[in-house]
């Protein structure tokens, strides 16, 4: 086996706050992350460096990726440093043991960034991408709604924000946001949500920005990647698909007609 790994945990201090709905996540102050440098006997002299976040909702902590990624490592085997080479060390990971995606992430990153050193070409050149970076958003968490619009001004120069909810105040943040950022915005609650608090909570997404803040100049969509596709509007004329909100409201009947009934006990 050529692949040797030396991994490293990082306690990381925000600057901002960070909450989400369902976790702690270090009480919203700090994150756990672990970094990995991969070596290939193969190729002295050369590493690659990979991370990978483990979010103990899905059962993951640097006591399980330590445990698991001396098996991905054995299942990797002696890789091939090239684009199908990559493909196929992602498959002989996945076969070996299901999830532990935090651990798969580490790899796969320190990999990629391996073959591109080994090839010295940019991993985009390797892979057959081009050198342009795709379009991203930037990730604000649950806090106060000024507080909140106050992070979406200061990241106003990203294309797209994403907003975490599922807190006391969701609508206000999300109107607080709108009067200060006209691109679109994204909405996940991480859970925080119900079915019927969701169903409660979309419509009014749909309404203009508070009165007593400016409308956008450029009105962007809300978008709910939680939410089939749907996409929101918090700006003047409101728009959200006919066909979209005929096929949510479908869904809720039939959830809600399954909840209600008779058991056939």
């Amino acid at each position: 086996m050529s692949l040797e790994i030396s991994p490293e945990v990082l306690h990381l201090g925000l600057r901002d706050p960070f909450r989400i709905a369902r976790s702690d996540h270090g009480g919203g102050h700090e994150v756990t992350t672990v970094i990995i440098e991969i070596r290939d006997t193969r190729f002295p002299g050369t590493s690659g460096v990979g991370e990978g976040y483990p979010d103990r909702f899905y059962g993951e902590t640097p006591e399980t990726m330590s445990a698991v990624l001396p098996i991905l490592v054995e299942a990797i085997g002696d890789w091939q440093p090239t684009r199908s080479g990559l493909v196929d060390a992602g498959a002989e990971m996945d076969r070996a043991i299901r999830g532990h995606g935090a651990a798969k992430c580490a790899l796969d990153i320190g990999l990629h960034d391996l073959a591109g050193k080994v090839a010295e070409v940019p991993v985009h050149e390797l892979l057959g991408l081009r050198a342009e970076l795709p379009p991203t958003d930037f990730t604000i968490g649950i806090d106060e709604p000024d507080v909140v619009a106050e992070r979406a001004r200061r990241a106003s120069a990203f294309p797209a924000l994403k907003i975490k909810v599922g807190g006391r105040e969701d609508l206000a943040t999300l109107q607080a946001v709108r009067a200060v950022y006209g691109g679109p915005i994204r909405v996940d609650a991480n859970t925080g949500w119900t079915l019927d608090g969701a169903l409660d909570l979309l419509p009014e997404l749909e309404r203009p920005a508070s009165p007593a803040g400016p409308a956008p100049t450029t009105p962007g969509p809300l978008q709910c990647p939680d939410c089939r596709g749907r996409e929101l509007r918090l700006s003047r004329g409101p728009r959200w698909s006919g066909r979209d909100r005929r096929r949510g409201e479908r869904q809720a009947r039939e959830v809600r007609r399954h909840r209600t009934r008779p058991s056939d006990a």
